[in-house]
């Protein structure tokens, strides 16, 4: 995968050429150091400025646009990585090539239409749309508590640190619309243009320098900013394990424990750490977690474990029967000891390199799959593709034993339903 960097007036433009695929990809980021009080009025944001702007004023007349535009699709979205608030407006729409003359204009047009110019007016934004996203938010917050899996996930990682980023809910907080109003709202749109790092991706089999004329032709900004700081969010450590437990109506109980990785190396965390994962308890059938937990010992409906590398943390996560949590965790402990006591064979590490290169090789499956991944090499310069595979192949049993002494539990954590 190649691509190349285009400099503009106030942004980048990172080309991704590609013959794969029947569609094309523009994904505009809005990139700035993680705050607090910003995260709910972006969430809202997100669904206004989709939902409608000045050309076309209501949702139907942007539905009939886009069906126009032969089927294409316009979303936006605000989510945490790290102490990073990401703002995306993704834009997917049809190879040109299979289309009249004229479309990669239009479809260019419509995508900036729809981001530079929102249904305001006099620095609001209008009261129908506007009112429509807020009943979504408090609706969004309001049902979070029924989706299990997020919301334990989500109190889980307040318990572990509730000072760092990573306790913060990526959705926001109701307690946020005393502050939040048109106006206020669509002054945290303006800001998108200033406060923000901005980066266009594009990714397909189009005439890219045509894509770069249009994009300059309909976005014409002025902004300076070029970083937004440190994007790794840092967890505390502690002493002693942190253990809660917290009530709901939930008949199946959420189980989840969570490790600080500590100091671990940029090979470690892009190379080795998705090996000893693998081994240790990713979804595959073989792992330890669940050979031990479910299998032998019939403890659990699901387990596995995965990593938030921009955060150092490691989750593993259960389903279970609230009378079964001890043994959960002694079993749990059991197999990271093992992980520490090198008890695994070299046929396990060979395995888990194939299960991960296979990965590699399929991650490539789409044209947002390829700037996601460009992505991840410009915000961390991670390795990818046939580096990343090669770099699997020189992993080593010793590395894997190291990598796991740097791990080490910090809360423990039961979502379940109170009186069983």
């Amino acid at each position: 995968m190649r691509c190349k960097v285009y400099d503009c007036d106030g942004y980048k433009i990172h080309a991704i050429k590609t013959d794969k695929y029947r569609t094309s990809t523009i994904n505009v980021c809005f990139r700035k150091e993680l705050k607090k009080e910003d995260i709910s009025s972006y969430t809202i944001l997100a669904r206004l400025l989709t939902h409608s702007c000045k050309k076309y004023s209501s949702r139907r007349e942007m539905s009939i646009e886009l069906e126009r535009l032969y089927s294409s699709v316009i979303y936006a979205s605000s989510n945490i990585e790290g102490n990073t608030l990401n703002f995306d407006v993704t834009y997917d729409f049809l190879n040109p090539k299979y289309c009249e003359k004229g479309y990669l204009d239009e479809v260019i047009e419509f995508l900036f239409e729809v981001i530079n110019h929102p249904n305001a007016r006099d620095g609001k934004f209008l009261e129908d749309p506007y009112n429509i996203c807020i009943n979504l938010f408090k609706s969004m917050i309001e049902e979070e508590k029924e989706y299990v899996n997020s919301y334990s996930l989500r109190r889980s990682l307040e318990c572990m640190d509730s000072k760092s980023p990573i306790s913060y809910s990526s959705l926001g907080y109701l307690e946020d619309l005393d502050k939040i109003d048109p106006s206020t709202l669509y002054k945290s749109y303006k800001k998108l243009f200033t406060d923000f790092k901005i980066d266009i991706y594009v990714s397909g089999n189009i005439d890219m320098d045509l894509v770069i004329d249009y994009i300059k032709k309909y976005f014409i900004i002025k902004n300076s900013m070029n970083s937004y700081g440190n994007i790794y969010a840092s967890v505390s450590t502690r002493k002693e394990v942190n253990e809660v437990v917290e009530y709901g109506d939930y008949e199946q109980a959420s189980f989840i424990m969570l490790y600080n990785m500590i100091d671990l190396t940029k090979r470690e965390k892009e190379v080795v750490l998705p090996i000893f994962n693998s081994i240790f308890g990713s979804n595959e059938l073989t792992s330890k977690l669940y050979s031990n937990v479910r299998e032998k010992n019939s403890l659990c409906y699901n387990i596995s474990s995965y990593f938030m590398k921009l955060n150092g943390v490691l989750v593993v996560k259960a389903g279970i029967d609230q009378k079964n949590k001890e043994k959960c965790i002694k079993l749990v402990d059991k197999c990271l000891k093992e992980m520490v006591n090198g008890k695994f064979s070299d046929e396990d590490v060979l395995c888990a390199k194939k299960t991960r290169i296979n990965q590699v090789k399929m991650r490539e499956d789409s044209t947002w799959a390829l700037i996601n991944i460009q992505i991840g090499i410009d915000l961390t310069n991670e390795i990818s593709g046939n580096r990343l595979i090669n770099e699997f192949k020189t992993v080593t049993k010793k590395e894997v034993v190291n990598l796991a002494k740097k791990i080490k539990l910090n809360t423990i954590y039961m979502l379940c339903k109170e009186g069983n």
